[in-house]
């Protein structure tokens, strides 16, 4: 299953999430948000706020294959 990570900002690393469009990544069954975002090192404390599908979700919201994550960081 895969699911796909696209940010804005601090959050842009290269292969891993990006504001061009979504990177695809591996998810196992049940896998949440938090989960994946620390497999691929991205911060928690850094994200201000999260869409899944286009709609507001938190980091415990669990992925299912072919969705869409959009992180959105503090701005100050």
């Amino acid at each position: 299953m895969e699911a796909s990570l696209q940010c804005f900002a601090v959050l842009v690393e290269d292969g891993v999430c990006n504001d061009r469009g979504a990177v695809p990544h591996e998810i196992t069954a049940g896998e949440k948000i938090k989960c994946l975002l620390t497999r691929v090192g991205i911060p928690h404390d850094e994200v201000q706020a999260v869409f899944l599908n286009g709609k507001a979700a938190n980091l415990d919201a669990v992925l299912h294959h072919r969705d869409r994550i959009t992180l959105v960081p503090f701005v100050g």
